[in-house]
């Protein structure tokens, strides 16, 4: 345990960055990964000490480590995803990529959804139009329950999805097992399809930012958005999505046009 000093930390931190970031994925383990591990190692080192070697030093506590902001969005290119899903040739998988971006729910939530936890709704316009749409009730963060909604265009998806379940398990996607699928098997899912159609790795959270994206460049009304991703507090919420540089343009001219002089 003597010899575990500073370069040695520094060899160990410099092997992490290019270490398999997963087994589909060649890329290094991200600075947060990092960083997680080195406070677990700091730890160990700490109890070692308080137990059986008081005189061993902790040189992680004596390195800089470096602060890191994980509130930055990382939502996916839009030409991905079309990629991603119109690739897509499982039924199953279709249907659970296309519900988690449909919902934004996280992915504890969203493999917690059983086969009757969405209702379908009629809606009629004022023009006297129709459209259905979807939506449910999950259970979130602080056991907080809150609803969620399905677009139009995932709903068809959806049905046809539940018409090939003729199991009784009431879990909504399940594994080839016949078990409700875990959150890993998910993360594992969503890397496969990425490796086998050729696209860079997405990370499950990241529908999720995508989610928001779209929400916040469609006009969503940002206190509904924080509700809709069972947040507590809105700082959560901005750090999810990101508004469009054309989006901000366009708010920009609109906003000038209203304040334009009569005369110049």
């Amino acid at each position: 345990m003597s010899d575990v000093d500073r370069p040695l930390v520094a060899a160990f931190v410099e092997s992490l960055k290019h270490s398999s970031a997963g087994r589909l994925s060649t890329e290094g383990l991200s600075d947060a990964t990092i960083a997680r591990r080195l406070a677990v190692l700091s730890s160990f080192l700490d109890f070692v000490r308080a137990t059986s070697f008081p005189e061993l030093r902790n040189p992680i506590k004596e390195m800089r480590r470096k602060r890191h902001n994980n509130r930055s969005c990382k939502a996916v290119d839009e030409a991905v995803l079309s990629q991603l899903l119109s690739g897509i040739t499982v039924l199953r998988d279709k249907t659970l990529f296309a519900m988690y971006l449909s919902t934004g729910l996280r992915l504890t939530e969203l493999r917690s959804l059983n086969k009757d936890s969405i209702s379908f709704d009629l809606r009629v316009s004022a023009q006297g139009s129709q459209s259905v749409s979807g939506s449910g009730q999950v259970v979130g963060k602080g056991s907080k329950l809150r609803r969620f909604y399905v677009d139009p265009h995932t709903l068809p998806l959806y049905a046809k999805y539940l018409q090939t379940r003729v199991d009784e398990n009431p879990a909504l996607f399940v594994s080839e097992r016949k078990q409700r699928m875990s959150a890993r098997a998910i993360q594992f899912t969503l890397a496969s399809w990425c490796s086998k159609l050729g696209l860079q790795h997405i990370h499950a959270h990241q529908l999720r930012h995508q989610y928001a994206t779209r929400l916040a460049n469609a006009d969503c009304d940002p206190m509904h958005l924080k509700d809709l991703m069972g947040h507590n507090d809105f700082n959560t919420t901005l750090g999810y999505f990101k508004i469009r540089e054309e989006k901000i343009a366009q708010g920009y001219f609109a906003a000038m046009e209203v304040y334009r002089p009569s005369s110049v």
